[in-house]
């Protein structure tokens, strides 16, 4: 029967409607309790403005998570006991009020600051007393000298003979080369070196042997200083046609274009850097032939490097008739000294050999060397400043003499002149007088060696074949304490090797080395410093 359309006043109860179940419509409209049964999609969302009570929703059981805890961005109180059956972090503060596993957190932390105020009063304790120990250890250190470590003795090393060259010796470091240590020997067939001057170079191992480096082995005289701002400053001397042609180069590195040069003619005989106001200044010493009557006469300049500037500036130089035998530079007393040790005077016809050494002090508001005073001394051979620290700070220069004065006018001369003379600065009258003479005769070079706060002045004599070792006394001075032989030295230099300190003595027969013992215990292992 085909019905178009119908009204029902009353109750219909139909279960299907163009074969859909009623029971799977959900009803916009309805009463108020309905049971919707089967899977139901819900395409646009579900708002519900009341209570849902669901068992499961996407898998979790609410029931249970009644029992869980929840994460949320606000406060939580819980009520019940909770059990944390894995590792918790806690990444801002927890503050509990009541107790942790039996302890009163409230009580724990009074006690924990008790503890930590005690903790910081034993420390100071302790700090007060490091102090006071620290001070009378220092106190003691600075006192005790020589009572911890001084020279025992020098022993004569057996190395094989790795160089059969000798002259006068440098070391120090080679920018382009690293970081090992370099001896060069200086050498020439009939000293005073010139235009036959041989450079050889060694590389120093750690237990003091010798390695040559040919590549390095040249016919100049360089010398290397190392500037704050990290140029490298090399001075040499170069021959055309048989004269001598002296260069100061301001390089990055040794071989590359220099960035500032400065030639002069001379042949390098000494030099010197010294720094003021953060300047630098270069002091070269020259020996140059007088073409006019083929004399040999010595000039010195300084040099003010300006790296910034790319320039080299003679801001002072000086000629002198005397041929000077080595020159060294020392800040003392807040000025710049320089020595310039003199051995011949070609225009004194009498007593060639009985010279003066001058003393100069360097004015930084003309920017030049003034002479300060005169040193008569014979056959000069070299000319060295030291200080000592300890116990009191000295200062001193030295003048060691190879021969005795031959001349009948200086009678008085003849009993110390082949001795080696010590001047020592005076503090008041800013100027060094003389001192102490040295029984120590023929020395050809000397050096300076340290151990702890004792200072040893080391000579070699050619006329004794010996190595003189004298200590400092204060305040009676400089006492012999070893003399050995050593045959035929020429020069001589300490060498920092890894393992030991060495003394280095340049002979005719090759480098002798001497390893330096020392007896007692190094103090720096005994001060405690705060």
């Amino acid at each position: 029967m085909e019905v178009k359309a119908f009204v029902n006043t009353g109750d219909l109860e139909v279960s299907v409607i163009n074969n859909v179940s009623i029971s799977d419509l959900v009803l916009r409209y309805g009463s108020d309790h309905q049971v919707v049964s089967g899977t139901k999609i819900l395409r646009g969302g579900l708002h519900v403005y009341g209570d849902i009570i669901a068992s499961t929703v996407n898998g979790i059981d609410f029931w249970n998570l009644n029992n869980s805890l929840v994460i949320m961005d606000n406060d939580v109180t819980f009520t019940a006991p909770v059990t944390f059956e894995n590792l918790v972090t806690c990444l801002v503060k927890v503050d509990v009020t009541d107790r942790v596993n039996g302890l009163d957190m409230l009580q724990l932390s009074r006690d924990i600051v008790t503890v930590k105020e005690k903790i910081s009063n034993q420390y100071h304790k302790i700090d007060l007393l490091l102090r006071q120990f620290g001070s009378l250890n220092e106190e003691n250190y600075m006192n005790a000298r020589e009572l911890y470590a001084e020279l025992s003795y020098l022993e004569r090393m057996e190395f094989p003979r790795d160089t059969e060259v000798y002259g006068e010796l440098w070391v120090g470091h080679i920018a382009t080369e690293g970081e090992d240590l370099f001896l060069k020997i200086i050498s020439c067939p009939n000293p005073p070196c010139g235009c036959d001057t041989e450079c050889h170079y060694y590389k120093v191992k750690g237990n003091g042997w010798l390695e040559p480096v040919a590549q390095l082995s040249i016919k100049v005289d360089v010398v290397n200083h190392p500037l704050n701002d990290q140029h490298f400053v090399a001075i040499y001397s170069r021959c055309e046609n048989g004269q001598p042609i002296a260069r100061v180069d301001i390089d990055y590195y040794l071989g590359t274009s220099p960035i500032a040069t400065y030639d002069v003619m001379g042949m390098v005989s000494g030099t010197g850097l010294f720094i003021i106001n953060e300047m630098n200044y270069l002091v070269v010493m020259l020996q140059v032939v007088d073409g006019k009557d083929a004399t040999e006469k010595t000039v010195i300049f300084v040099l003010k490097l300006d790296a910034v500037g790319k320039r080299i500036i003679n801001t002072w130089s000086r000629e002198f008739t005397k041929k000077a035998a080595g020159m060294d530079l020392a800040l003392i007393d807040n000025t710049w000294f320089l020595l310039v040790a003199s051995n011949y005077d070609p225009m004194d016809k009498v007593t060639p050999y009985t010279v003066t050494s001058e003393l100069f002090i360097w004015e930084m508001s003309s920017e030049m060397f003034t002479m300060v005073g005169e040193y008569v001394a014979d056959h000069t051979s070299s000319g060295m400043f030291l200080t000592v620290d300890m116990p009191v700070g000295e200062s001193f220069f030295t003048l060691a003499q190879l021969k005795e004065a031959d001349s009948v006018y200086f009678p008085d001369n003849v009993k110390y002149t082949a001795q080696v003379l010590v001047f020592r600065y005076n503090k008041v009258n800013k100027n060094f007088e003389a001192f102490q003479s040295l029984a120590a005769f023929g020395v050809v070079d000397q050096t300076l060696l340290v151990v702890d706060n004792s200072v040893y002045l080391l000579l070699v004599s050619t006329v004794h074949n010996c190595l003189y070792v004298f200590e400092y006394y204060h305040p009676e001075g400089f006492m012999l304490v070893y003399k050995i032989y050593v045959e035929n030295p020429y020069s001589l230099i300490i060498l920092e090797v890894e393992d030991c300190t060495l003394v280095a003595v340049s002979t005719s027969n090759g480098l002798v080395r001497f390893k330096v013992h020392i007896k007692g215990v190094d103090p720096d292992s005994l001060l405690i410093k705060i």
